[in-house]
């Protein structure tokens, strides 16, 4: 036990779930029972739980144990952004899905089963699970029934389409659908889960998971839990929250400045984008978007405009013809194979003064701007990623009309995007491609 904490606490990992992973059973858990056995070589509780609160984004990440591996990411990077998405780099599909993973971290914060865990993590929980909440977008399921599904395709990776079938969770092989709602009985959550039961999506969740065959003894140990979850929810007056980009809820936004993502309902639409798109090594200038309409599923990679602060370094990519990160992946045989890519240069923005960026070494920083803009179809998207700078956008020259989205104000000239705010504007005419 002392082998394993003290070696996860030189090798901890960046991104938001796998360090969460490490923190928790590679740290705090056996810490725990290093407790019980050898109480004068435990840590304290509150040094052990110091891990699970830079895990799931409480305080700043402190990196790796001094002598451990390092990523570089300067002394006030957080795990989550303010909103309660996971930062690897950007948005990401299944793999920022980290519920069931925070869940599990609240519960072993229990002194003893039955007790409340870690208040904190419990709210943070909360935070997390209805900040995902805004990617699940009205579809059908793989039988032609109504569902609500995950929005991968804008993510940095696992872009699988047309994503899993999530309410208020994702069903795991650790936990089911209803994990989260159970836990914390919050009545958002509660009205989510409520949701997909009332869709009869639930028990079809189940199945599916259950039908994992690669780990089923872990599947069948996270389905334990359910028949209580499912009692408790049934028992649970009826809620009035449905997820907010389901049909027949009203227009809305929802914008993460620091993962460079929105998602918007504009009546039967729904519009996904990712401005800050793998963009591991420098700037890219490309958007992904998702729009779904009632005739149409749309899936785009969009030129943008983006301004950063430039370090003067520069990236030129190489020959990679399987991978763009993890040095291109494996070699295909073919020597006549080249990639479109090879030989581009990028930009490299600037970094923290406590980061020291290199070209071809990831950071989260290499490739953020401070200032996107896109226009695509009939939206004007203006993300500010800045936390003290303002920049103006300014309306197309054939404009006839633009509305702010979605309070409908009528906008002329130019418009004035604050500090960590995103602006949508509707313009008219539309171009027939976006631009």
């Amino acid at each position: 036990l002392l082998a394993t904490r003290d070696w996860h606490r030189k090798n901890r990992r960046l991104y938001t779930n796998q360090t969460m992973l490490n923190d928790t059973n590679g740290i705090y858990l056996p810490n725990r029972g290093i407790a019980a056995l050898d109480p004068a070589k435990a840590l304290s509780e509150a040094d052990a739980k110091r891990y699970l609160y830079e895990s799931v984004g409480l305080q700043p990440w402190t990196d790796s144990d001094s002598g451990g591996h390092l990523w570089n990411v300067g002394a006030n990077y957080l795990q989550l952004t303010e909103k309660g998405l996971t930062r690897e780099l950007g948005y990401v599909g299944t793999y920022g899905e980290v519920i069931d993973l925070v869940s599990e971290i609240y519960d072993v914060t229990r002194p003893s089963l039955g007790e409340p865990g870690d208040e904190k993590i419990r709210q943070q929980l909360i935070k997390i699970a209805e900040a995902r909440c805004q990617f699940r977008y009205p579809a059908l399921d793989g039988e032609g029934h109504e569902a609500m599904r995950l929005e991968q395709i804008v993510g940095w990776r696992d872009a699988h389409y047309p994503g899993e079938i999530a309410y208020a969770q994702r069903a795991t092989r650790d936990a089911s659908a209803l994990q989260v709602a159970a836990m914390t009985l919050d009545p958002k959550l509660i009205g989510y889960a409520q949701q997909m039961i009332a869709d009869n999506q639930l028990f079809a969740s189940e199945v599916e998971a259950m039908n994992d065959r690669a780990q089923p003894l872990r599947t069948t140990i996270g389905r334990l839990a359910t028949p209580d979850e499912y009692e408790l929810i049934q028992s649970q007056p009826k809620g009035s929250h449905l997820l907010p980009m389901s049909k027949g809820q009203q227009n809305y936004v929802f914008s993460d400045e620091e993962d460079g993502v929105l998602g918007l309902k504009n009546g039967d639409e729904t519009l996904y984008v990712s401005l800050y798109w793998r963009a591991r090594f420098g700037i890219n200038n490309l958007a992904r978007v998702h729009h779904v309409t009632p005739t149409y599923d749309r899936i785009a990679t969009v030129r943008e405009d983006t301004k950063f602060d430039d370090s003067g370094m520069r990236f030129t990519w190489p020959d990679w013809t399987n991978m763009a990160f993890g040095n291109g992946g494996i070699k295909y045989p073919d020597a006549d194979l080249h990639s479109a890519y090879a030989g581009v240069v990028q930009p490299i923005a600037k970094s923290p003064p406590d980061v020291s960026a290199q070209p071809g070494k990831e950071n989260p920083y290499n490739g953020k701007g401070q200032f996107y803009t896109l226009h695509y179809g009939p939206y004007l998207i203006a993300m500010n990623m800045t936390r003290d700078q303002s920049f103006e956008v300014a309306m197309p020259p054939d404009a006839t009309t633009a509305t702010e989205f979605p309070s409908g104000r009528k906008v002329a000239g130019s418009v004035s995007v604050k500090p960590r705010t995103t602006v949508v504007i509707l313009v008219t005419p539309s171009p027939t491609l976006a631009h």
